[in-house]
């Protein structure tokens, strides 16, 4: 049998996000399939099997009641036998009276224990091997009672075969948005292996995984070519199943996410399991995701900041005729303010920023920009005491500028602000600041000494390391892009 259906319905959800409305639009989708078409879908099958059946002589108009219910059932079966129809995979499709009236036979009523069970239970499964399936009134032709028919009689498998969700009704009245679509769905005939008689996709397999939505039908080995391939067109896939079968896709994924309560082979090959079986979980979990791998990503190129100018002034001193410009306590006063503190309180921030590529790249590049700051506004400040000024006064010069330094990459890299993002910043520079004019000692630092000459030196050297770290971070910014 075969038959097109189309039809449309409008789903009122202009507050709701995109994402949450196509949830919104699936799940209606999915009633209006459930409610309209496979009842129109029923109905139209029953009333081809019944004009098949009229046609071939092979029905009963006798009238039906309590006595001979049974008896009209057998003779249905009699005669499917007598077609060479299998006993194996017969079913009978029949009105809730119908099932009403084989249960009140007296005939059925003595069949044996089976009937006695399903009396019992107010159940009918299956008679003489014909599973039984009762189904609404309206659904059969008028006045049919049951049809008897096997499986591969009726074999019309139900395709969606094409859907679009719209997004809401924009003001200016231009069409409304797609928010996901169906294309028509690609039948392939044959599977298709390469030399190492390894199954491989087709190029129609190809396209209908780049533009496609809802696959169905996928042995194993398909499930697992498709996620490679959509691997292969540069996305981050994510599977999900329950099932034994599923396990060479899941193990092809990016990510797999098991369902509990299914195959515990499939638990154990997953990375994930939803302990909840609840699909809603899955944004929690992305969202989880992204704020930790975002946070990481910002607190890592600030310690990395320290890590690498460390290495390059120990690099380069060794070559160059100057003394180290740090004193320890001093490396403890920069770190505390632009690093450590700022990354604790940054790492339990709400990020929902998607995490894009490789993370090594994205962390170097992000501190590059501070690391060479740091490094050129030391070696400056330390090139004074070659030409003749005091260790001490140096030293300082290179402290305070390596610390405003740190302090500037923090603020960009903080960018854009929230409140707790100022809030740090400010915080860390107000601490910065009171450690200079009230613990100078402390931290090694010899304020009296720079004098005007020394002022005017480190705020030369400090503004030019400054301008330094905004352009590197601006070229890091573009070749950041270009890579994602």
């Amino acid at each position: 049998v075969s038959r097109d259906r189309s039809f449309t319905f409008i789903i009122d959800k202009d507050d709701k996000l995109q994402s949450e409305m196509v949830s919104d639009a699936g799940r209606a989708l999915a009633r209006q399939i459930r409610e309209v078409v496979v009842p129109e879908f029923d109905t139209y099958v029953f009333k081809t099997l019944y004009d098949s059946a009229v046609a071939a002589d092979n029905c009963n108009f006798g009238e039906l009641d309590k006595t001979n219910a049974y008896a009209a059932f057998l003779d249905g079966m009699e005669r499917l036998g007598d077609n060479n129809v299998p006993c194996k995979g017969r079913v009978a499709f029949c009105s809730y009276r119908f099932a009403n009236l084989l249960k009140q036979d007296p005939a059925f009523v003595k069949y044996g224990d089976a009937s006695q069970d399903m009396l019992s239970r107010g159940v009918i499964g299956e008679v003489d091997g014909c599973r039984i399936v009762k189904v609404p009134s309206n659904h059969l032709p008028a006045g049919t009672a049951f049809i008897i028919t096997h499986a591969v009689a009726a074999a019309a498998p139900q395709q969606l075969e094409e859907y679009k969700i719209l997004g809401p009704a924009k003001e200016d009245g231009s069409p409304r948005d797609i928010l996901v679509e169906a294309k028509p769905r690609i039948t392939v005939k044959k599977q298709q292996f390469n030399k190492q008689k390894k199954p491989v996709m087709s190029d129609e397999e190809r396209v209908a995984a780049r533009d496609s939505v809802i696959f169905g039908r996928l042995t194993p080995d398909r499930k697992r070519l498709l996620v490679a391939a959509l691997k292969g067109d540069g996305h981050t896939v994510a599977m999900t199943g329950d099932g034994v079968n599923d396990i060479p896709a899941l193990k092809t994924a990016d990510t797999s996410i098991a369902i509990a309560g299914g195959a515990e082979a499939t638990e154990h090959a997953s990375q994930l399991v939803l302990l909840n079986g609840d699909f809603n979980s899955l944004p929690q979990v992305v969202a989880e995701g992204r704020r930790v791998i975002g946070n990481i990503t910002r607190t890592a190129s600030l310690f990395l900041v320290k890590t690498l100018y460390s290495t390059a002034l120990a690099i380069l001193l060794l070559f160059l005729p100057l003394r180290y410009p740090f004193q320890p306590i001093q490396l403890t006063l920069i770190s505390a303010l632009s690093v450590g503190c700022p990354s604790f309180f940054l790492t339990f921030e709400p990020s929902a920023e998607r995490a894009k590529g490789n993370f090594l790249k994205r962390v170097l590049l992000r501190a590059a920009p501070g690391a060479i700051a740091v490094t050129a506004t030391s070696i400056a400040a330390m090139v004074t005491n070659a030409l003749g000024a005091p260790y001490e006064r140096a030293s300082t010069m290179a402290a305070l500028s390596a610390g405003a330094i740190g302090l500037i990459n923090l603020i960009l890299t903080c960018r854009p602000f929230t409140k707790l993002r100022a809030a740090v910043c400010a915080l860390m520079c107000l601490s910065f600041a009171g450690a200079v004019a009230i613990m100078p000692r402390l931290f090694f630092l010899n304020v009296a000494a720079l004098g005007g000459d020394g002022w005017l030196t480190l705020a030369l050297i400090t503004i030019s390391g400054a301008a330094l770290l905004i352009m590197g971070t601006y070229f890091a910014k573009k070749k950041l892009d270009k890579l994602l």
